[in-house]
């Protein structure tokens, strides 16, 4: 007996959906981006970096990888139809893949001075509580809470385990903001993810890892988007007009000032209300975080509110009262350890100071001209971006344009936002070289808004995005990675950290004799991580290097070099630790603070002295006891202070 199956049977069962080439090709480029990338990684050989930091042990895989990412990205910015999440997962692979390349190949944390941060946490883990007087994160303990209540959760007591993904984690939370923020200034998810990529591809300052600043960092771009979700407004404000008209003559049109996307605080009273709760909230976490981060974000904040873009004023004010009344009781601290103002000279505090010279060797100077350029060039994007937003004519809602078939009125007053945000976080060079870093931190402030500036800059005219863009926006990106790569990888060499270097720094906390202080070779070293660092002397932010003393720098070192090494530990007391290892030699040789061999030369000749007993070694390390001959002279004063690469507290 036969059947007959029912009419369009053949065609609901068999017929299979036809693949949408527009979605397809971004994610077989990201899949086979992603792919190389972890193919490459067995390839990287650690032992062949040099001055040029990363470079040269990255296998051309790597490469490739790289820029299958950067095409998908391309690729998914430039459909005619708008797809967001195309652009969102090129962007997630190509940040796991530039910032998780170090953690993937390496068993510890990168970054000397991201030691100190592991030590904290570790100490508030062991103890349960802080203690103001050890040094300055005992007073903005804030992340460091936090991580150790992770460490707790995880089951992970040691951050040493983990810490090295936090820059993966930090640049991708920030690369989400960055992305939301976009959205919501420029009215086109398309161009926010565009910001988003911008952003990962030009923060090379190295300010997202395991650190109180990237944790304040990602904070604040959250009570971003709060503040323009419940409190924007571009209505009227007298100040605001002002402004505005004189920006409109400058570039010779009128910009509309009609309320435009945020018009007016959305919600009602007690959701609003309950918004500003969270901010303030926020505020205080990053108010006991981070030393920097919370007058940055009040400074930019303030002029948003003098512009009239957010309102109400008392959501400002509260703000900088919770900022303001939190450095009251630490303001003695901090003028005392490092002085609240450095100087009122722009130019001079925007200089990297410390044991930084000016010339370095080659990899060193290629890794600084290439951090320059990067920011300069997204620095002129944005400025481009800036132009032609501030120059659109006006266009009725709805109408077709670069903010979509959907987007507002063209010419509207939201392009200055991300202007005065720019320029609010130049204010911090006028008065505070922040430990010789104050021009790092412009550069990382700055980036957020910068970015989604540069995202309106490549934005297209009426003709709106088409497939045939892709080799414009693949040129820029490219370009841009091309520069990031040296900058962000160049210091690779000094930056990475051997683990037995770190398993010789923690037998020291844990084996060494509490009170007895430890001096290194040069800064390059990952002291204070152990949860009993406090125990150990000198009582400084920083522990003390002996190439911070000008008379061990800049010329061979040997036998007749003793006497001042001597006299350095013995302004610390009558017995001391003196760690060389091969990050400290690698530091000095990059910088050229010594020739080539000098430390192992003066490491011989202190054995010879006969003053130094080798207390521990391991193949990267070796760590001398050092007893003085006689009383310290001037043991009631304090050893002489000399500025520090990292005086700043991160």
């Amino acid at each position: 007996m036969s059947t007959i199956a029912p009419r369009g049977w053949r065609a609901a069962t068999w017929a299979v959906p036809r693949p949408d080439a527009a979605v397809a090709v971004p994610v077989a480029l990201t899949g086979a981006g992603l792919l190389l990338w972890l193919v490459s990684l067995g390839d990287i050989d650690l032992a062949r970096m040099n001055d040029y930091g990363l470079l040269p042990a990255l296998p051309a895989t790597w490469f490739a990888g790289i820029a299958l990412l950067l095409a998908a990205a391309a690729a998914g910015v430039c459909q005619a139809r708008s797809r967001p999440g195309l652009i969102a997962l090129a962007t997630a692979a190509l940040v796991v893949a530039l910032y998780g390349t170090v953690p993937a190949v390496s068993a510890t944390p990168q970054y000397f001075w991201v030691y100190k941060h592991i030590g904290v946490t570790r100490y508030i883990e062991l103890h349960g509580s802080v203690t103001a007087g050890i040094d300055i994160y005992h007073r903005w303990p804030g992340f460091f809470a936090v991580a150790a209540a992770f460490s707790w959760l995880a089951g992970r007591p040691n951050p040493v385990d983990y810490a090295g993904w936090a820059e993966v984690f930090f640049t991708l939370v920030s690369t989400v903001g960055v992305a939301a923020l976009g959205r919501r200034l420029l009215g086109d998810a398309r161009l926010g993810q565009l910001a988003a990529l911008l952003f990962a591809l030009t923060n090379w300052v190295g300010q997202s890892y395991f650190a109180p600043q990237a944790f304040a960092f990602a904070l604040s771009l959250g009570i971003f988007i709060l503040l323009f979700d419940h409190f924007g407004d571009v209505r009227g404000n007298p100040v605001r007009r002002v402004v505005l008209r004189a920006a409109g003559a400058l570039v010779r049109r009128r910009l509309v000032l009609e309320p435009l996307r945020t018009a007016a605080p959305r919600g009602g009273r007690r959701e609003r209300l309950a918004t500003a709760a969270l901010v303030v909230l926020l505020q205080v976490a990053v108010v006991a975080s981070h030393q920097l981060t919370p007058y940055m974000l009040v400074l930019g904040v303030a002029g948003l509110a003098v512009l009239g873009v957010v309102r109400p004023w008392w959501v400002v004010g509260t703000l900088a009262v919770v900022t303001v009344a939190y450095l009251i009781p630490n303001l003695s601290f901090v003028q005392h350890s490092f002085g609240l103002f450095s100087g009122v000279d722009p130019i001079d505090n925007v200089r990297t100071q410390g044991l930084f010279r000016p010339d370095p060797m080659p990899g060193k100077d290629l890794n600084g001209l290439t951090g320059q350029l990067l920011s300069l060039s997204i620095w002129l994007l944005a400025a481009v971006g800036a132009v032609r937003w501030a120059r659109r004519s006006p266009r009725p809602a709805g109408s077709p344009g670069p903010a979509g078939p959907a987007g507002p009125a063209e010419g509207d007053a939201w392009a200055l936002v991300p202007v005065v945000l720019v320029l609010a976080t130049g204010v911090l060079v006028v008065g505070q070289n922040y430990g010789g870093e104050g021009i790092l931190r412009v550069v990382l402030f700055s980036l957020p808004w910068s970015a989604i500036l540069a995202a309106r800059a490549l934005a297209p005219g009426d003709g709106g995005w088409r497939p045939r863009r892709a080799p414009s926006i693949l040129a820029v990106t490219a370009g841009l990675g091309a520069l990031f790569v040296p900058a962000f990888f160049g210091q690779a060499a000094m930056n990475i950290i051997p683990p037995d270097e770190v398993r010789a720094a923690d037998h020291l906390y844990s084996a060494g004799t509490p009170g007895v202080p430890i001096v290194l070779a040069t800064p390059d070293f990952p002291v204070k991580l152990a949860d009993t660092y406090d125990r150990f002397g000198p009582n400084e932010q920083n522990v003390p290097a002996l190439l911070d003393h000008a008379e061990l720098r800049d010329h061979p070192l040997g036998p007749s070099d003793v006497g001042a090494v001597t006299t350095v530990l013995d302004w610390y007391g009558r017995e001391g630790y003196l760690v060389f290892g091969t990050s400290e030699e690698t530091y000095a040789d990059i910088y050229r603070l010594t020739p080539p061999g000098a430390l192992r030369s003066l490491e011989t000749a202190l054995v010879r002295s006969g003053r130094f007993r080798l207390w521990y070694s391991t193949p990267n390390t070796r760590i001398y006891h050092y007893q003085a001959a006689a009383p310290a002279p001037g043991a009631a004063g304090t050893a002489p202070r000399t500025a520090h690469p990292t005086g700043g507290a991160s």
